[in-house]
């Protein structure tokens, strides 16, 4: 068994977390998230200036689904192959937390995007939808004929949870 090591958590718990509800708390507190959202949308036109640009669905939704993809099926193979290919045995634990890290983020955030209720920014009334606009820990309010939101925490932020164990994975590799 491996020796607490409080720098390791101190370096990769504590500070993370405080330094997240720093920049958090702002957010709660102030119309911070509003002012960086508005330019996004043109109010004239009523749509997300970016929406439905190259850029947006094409490079950063499917391309970047892709290439999460990819890089899940790495360790998948890697494990698979390990059955037959000796050198590969001692990354089977590394392979498993890849695909754990990376697979079960997203449901993580699936079973997430149900309990918050949260709508997305299109939704809000402020955006051409039919919700108020609420901070993140107030109630989602129920608005008739409106089904609740699926949009909080984002599929990118998902992803990026997921991509956090290649770091860790990384840690863990033999010299």
């Amino acid at each position: 068994m491996h020796e607490f090591d409080r720098r390791f958590w101190r370096t990769h718990l504590l500070w993370p977390l405080l330094a997240f509800v720093a920049v958090a708390t702002p957010f709660e507190f102030t119309d911070l998230d509003l002012l960086l959202t508005d330019p996004f949308y043109d109010k004239a036109a009523q749509r997300w200036t970016y929406q439905r640009s190259f850029w947006t669905v094409e490079v950063l939704h499917r391309w970047g689904k892709h290439a999460v993809f990819a890089l899940g099926a790495v360790p998948l193979l890697m494990l698979l192959a390990s059955r037959w290919r000796r050198p590969l045995v001692p990354y089977r634990q590394i392979c498993l937390y890849l695909l754990a890290g990376i697979a079960g983020s997203p449901g993580l955030v699936a079973l997430l995007k149900v309990l918050t209720a949260r709508h997305c920014p299109w939704g809000i009334d402020r955006y051409g939808g039919k919700v108020p606009w609420t901070r993140l820990f107030e109630a989602v309010p129920v608005v008739p004929g409106v089904s609740p939101g699926l949009c909080f925490p984002a599929a990118h932020a998902a992803t990026g949870f997921g991509l956090v164990c290649l770091y860790f994975a990384a840690r863990a590799l033999p010299n």
